[in-house]
């Protein structure tokens, strides 16, 4: 059971970096080729 636990671990931590990716780093075309957070703080 450790090894389930440790694989959902892993997989949870994977989501969440891409989450965080997706929301605040990658660029959107729409906004002008900008990071959906650079385009919040402008």
């Amino acid at each position: 059971m450790k090894a389930v636990t440790a694989n959902l671990g892993i997989g949870a931590t994977a989501i969440a970096e891409w989450v965080d990716w997706f929301n605040n780093q990658r660029l959107h075309t729409a906004i002008g080729d900008i990071s959906p957070h650079e385009h919040e703080i402008n």
